[in-house]
């Protein structure tokens, strides 16, 4: 049973690593976020086979949206920045 927890914490670990780099958002409040939204999951679940999924996606939805909620000059001193931005951007005349 250790084995299994232990197995757990590290998909637990690498899911909130991955989304850290993704969204580029601080790793406190990814952890936050997904710890907050596994447990809500959680509590409502049947069958936990899908938790890290739904967790993962409930995450990005939330952080995602945290983003574009937060003001232009804090996002860029906290360093936020919507992925979408980049797409958005017109290509730099040269």
């Amino acid at each position: 049973m250790a084995t299994s927890q232990r197995f757990t914490d590290l998909i637990h670990t690498d899911v909130i690593e991955s989304l850290v780099k993704e969204l580029n958002c601080p790793r406190k409040m990814v952890k936050d976020t997904y710890f907050s939204e596994l447990a809500r999951l959680k509590a409502d679940a049947r069958v936990e086979d899908f938790l890290v999924v739904l967790t993962c996606r409930k995450v990005r939805d939330v952080l995602r949206h945290h983003i574009w909620r937060v003001p232009s000059s804090t996002s860029v001193s906290l360093g936020f920045r919507p992925n979408s931005a980049r797409a958005t951007r017109e290509p730099a005349a040269h």
